[in-house]
């Protein structure tokens, strides 16, 4: 791979009950997996080997991690669900 070239990318971290599932697309649109049932509150996770503050609506459960994981390897489709929150 070369750096010019466009890439995409997923990432999971925390656990082993709620995920921070993030990305970037080709694009360089940076994309977040968010829970919009989730209620209010926060929670404390270690990510990239620090902790961190998260708001539930940022956090997943391991079964929503893993079929975007599987998405992602499947080809991460163009067209995202509502559940996909992309900053451009």
């Amino acid at each position: 791979m070369n750096f010019d070239e466009p890439y995409q990318y997923l990432s999971v971290a925390g656990g082993p009950e709620h995920f921070l599932v993030t990305g970037e697309l080709a694009d360089e649109s940076v994309v977040s997996l968010t829970n919009p049932t989730a209620g209010p509150g926060q929670v404390e996770l270690v990510c990239g080997g620090q902790i961190a503050s998260f708001e539930l609506t940022q956090l997943v459960d391991i079964e929503t991690a893993r079929r975007a994981v599987d998405r992602f390897l499947d080809g991460f489709p163009s067209v995202l669900g509502p559940e996909w929150e992309v900053e451009q």
